[in-house]
Order: C-alpha cells, then sequence, then structure tokens
C-alpha cells in the first residue's frame, strides 16, 4: 500500500483497464487492510466508473508521459 500514491496509475494483476488511484480507504476505521479507490472510463462514451480493490490485487503501470508542444497563431 506504501508503494502506491494518488493519481498512480494502475491495473488489476489479472488484467483489465488502466485505473487511477483516486483515494485510500479505510472502510472500517480501524481495519489493518486498508483499500484503494479507482477511477477510469469505459468506452467511447467515457463513461466515469469508480471501484475499491485491495491494494495486493493492483499493479503499477508505467505510463510514457510525452509532451506536445501547442502553437498559438
Amino acid at each position: 500500500m506504501s508503494d502506491l500514491k494518488l493519481g498512480d496509475v494502475v491495473r488489476l494483476k489479472s488484467g483489465g483497464p488502466n485505473m487511477t488511484i483516486i483515494g485510500k480507504l479505510d472502510l472500517y476505521g480501524y481495519s489493518s487492510q486498508p483499500e484503494v479507490k479507482c477511477g477510469w472510463f469505459e468506452g467511447s462514451g467515457g463513461k466515469k466508473l469508480e471501484e475499491t480493490f485491495p491494494p495486493e490485487t493492483l499493479e503499477i503501470v508505467e505510463v510514457s508521459r510525452s509532451t506536445t508542444k501547442v502553437s498559438l497563431i
């Protein structure tokens, strides 16, 4: 859990879409097993989905962050 940070891109170890960590939850207020809240967009309509997962089920995805120059005319 400590390796995962807000904004990291992750996916389930079993596969699935890339997701962004949008929160960390301790569902019971005292649990030693917190969960990670993830968000992602589905389909061409871009429907936003959210779900929580145990951190052990997630892996970090290496994302290429290319920059694009924008010219104003």
